[in-house]
């Protein structure tokens, strides 16, 4: 990274004259012609390409310009966040490399584009691109027209100055200073907005960034208004500048979409907050800032900012991202506690003795997205959320449904699929009433099982006979199959496996109670909760989760948003994988 920066610094002179005319990018204008109007695209493209997932799940990432292919579109001329390698010609830089882990991790080949900054949104808005990301302020206004990541980081504006002036009041005092910015800017704006009380004595804005630039070193201003970072990167490696006095107007930078383009902005949100729990963004921080830079977590400036510490780094991944992982009952590890009787959730494989399902390939996904080593202890039910209860394990997985009363005692993930209750019966009694008419049956479930609940709940609307109650999914069916109950109250899903596999076996009447699974963690343990819920939608939008579906049921399932099961759901398609 040193000798890029040198190779950089060789260039920086221009660079930075560039980089001033972009100083729109990580704000708003105020004037049509730098950002709200924009131009049509002329520049050549400079591109860079990221290796595709093996799976190539880009399937799940819908309203791509061109597919297999995650398209960025950026100026190339605003370092840190982006440049032009002088040497390779590629272009290199925070935004890049946050754009290149993302397109990895959606399993699509990265292209970037680099264009003048008035052509970057406008570009963007006519669908030439799939991200505009030259490190980009998602003002009020410019949320007009497009759509905006999750931020990148946070940042500011800082008065420029010359090496003579460093250490000095910056914006705090102004008074006979000439300052100066760039037209159309937000730096430009907020000069202007403040002139009284800044109280400087005159204002210049420049039409070209090398104007500016040339203003300043010249004394014919005495600073200029220009992004923190930015500004810090030019300090640190053209020793004619400096800056003064505190940053203003903390605010978010982020990534730009299309309007309209709201999958395809939640795919790549779900890549960054799984870069947030495993350390990845935190190390190109510390690669490209020296440090790590605040990142809130929503584009509204009006709410206070969730941040990572600034300046601390620790989180960061190198050879073991667990450490961004808090709250683990074994360093290194993800302990994963399942029944291993509740196929096609979990099951022991006879051959292997290993557990093996739906759940399990869900736990190991998320463990290797999380640089843990992923063990699966196998318990009956009734002890698995009274271990995890016990801080005996980081997650219960078998297909848990999470109720209200459930929610009472522990933390549950985002949904990873849905499904209900319905009937299981013999193979002679297929397409009976199920639980619409159970008037003299016997009846079955698992004890302690939400479908059990279901049963008891409403006995005398059912109409069955009699209930037993059995302690593992196996009891249960050899039960039902030698008569002993006549149908077993189950999970719709693991009854419709069951009634593919198994001759013996088929399902009646409609599925009652849709509801989300989950996986299920210890009260308390909210972070690593969040580092969970950031691998699933990482599975979720990079195709993984569809893929899994379709191994184990044969289909894609909907899946929940959220755990609120008064809320309707956001569900992927049903059988579209």
């Amino acid at each position: 990274m040193v000798n890029l920066l040198r190779k950089l610094q060789r260039v920086l002179p221009l660079v930075l004259v560039l980089s001033l005319s972009a100083a729109g990018c990580g704000s708003d204008s105020t004037s049509s012609s730098r950002s709200d109007e924009p131009t049509a695209t002329t520049a050549a493209p400079a591109t860079t390409a990221a290796p595709a997932a093996t799976a190539a799940p880009a399937a799940g990432v819908p309203g791509l310009v061109e597919e297999g292919k995650l398209i960025v579109v950026t100026t190339g001329n605003f370092p840190p966040f982006t440049a032009i390698d002088p040497d390779s010609g590629e272009v290199v830089g925070y935004t890049i490399d946050i754009a290149r882990s993302v397109a990895e991790r959606l399993g699509l080949e990265l292209e970037t584009p680099t264009v003048d900054w008035v052509n970057e949104l406008e570009g963007l808005a006519q669908g030439l691109y799939d991200i505009a990301d030259s490190g980009i302020w998602p003002t009020a206004k410019r949320q007009e027209s497009f759509l905006f990541s999750r931020p990148i980081t946070s940042t500011g504006i800082v008065a420029q100055v010359r090496t003579e002036d460093a250490g000095g009041p910056g914006f705090a005092d102004m008074t006979g200073m000439k300052a100066g910015g760039i037209q159309g800017s937000s730096q430009e704006a907020y000069m202007l907005e403040n002139a009284d009380a800044l109280g400087y004595e005159s204002y210049s804005g420049f039409a070209g960034a090398g104007e500016a630039l040339t203003a300043l070193k010249q004394g014919r201003v005495d600073a200029l208004s220009q992004d923190t970072l930015v500004a810090g990167f030019a300090s640190v490696n053209d020793p004619e500048l400096a800056v003064a006095g505190p940053t203003v107007l903390a605010h978010p930078l982020s990534l730009a979409f299309q309007l309209g383009q709201e999958a395809k902005r939640d795919a790549v949100n779900a890549a960054l907050d799984a870069m947030i729990a495993d350390g990845t963004l935190a190390e190109i921080q510390k690669k490209w800032f020296n440090t790590c830079i605040p990142v809130p977590d929503h584009n509204n400036q009006e709410e206070p900012y969730t941040t990572m510490p600034a300046g601390d780094c620790a989180a960061a991944a190198t050879a073991a991202p667990a450490a961004g992982v808090p709250g683990l009952v074994e360093e290194g590890k993800l302990i994963v506690v399942t029944t291993g009787n509740f196929p096609p959730f979990t099951a022991i494989d006879p051959d292997s003795g290993e557990v093996v399902g739906y759940t399990i390939d869900i736990a190991r996904s998320v463990a290797e997205r999380l640089g843990l080593e992923l063990e699966t202890p196998t318990v009956d039910w009734v002890n698995e959320l009274e271990g995890l209860a016990q801080g005996l394990y980081d997650i219960a997985d078998s297909g848990i449904w999470p109720t209200a009363k459930r929610q009472e005692s522990f933390l549950f993930s985002r949904p990873m699929t849905s499904t209900g209750i319905v009937a299981q019966v013999r193979a002679e009694d297929a397409g009976g009433p199920g639980f619409a008419d159970m008037t003299g049956m016997k009846t079955g479930g698992i004890q302690g099982s939400s479908q059990e609940a279901y049963m008891l709940e409403n006995a005398d609307a059912l109409g069955y006979e009699s209930y037993s109650g059995f302690a593992g999914a196996g009891e249960a069916l050899t039960a039902l199959k030698q008569g002993r109950v006549d149908a077993l109250s189950q999970d719709t899903l693991v009854a419709g496996f069951a009634s593919v596999n198994d001759p013996e076996l088929a399902v009646a009447g409609p599925t009652v109670l849709a509801h989300p699974l989950s996986l299920a963690m210890q009260l308390g343990q909210e972070a690593k909760r969040d580092a969970v819920n950031a691998a699933l939608d990482a599975m979720i939008a990079d195709g993984t989760l569809a893929e899994l579906q379709k191994k184990w049921f044969n289909t894609c399932i909907p899946v929940p948003d959220h755990n609120n099961q008064e809320e309707p759901y956001t569900t992927m398609p049903a059988g579209d994988c």
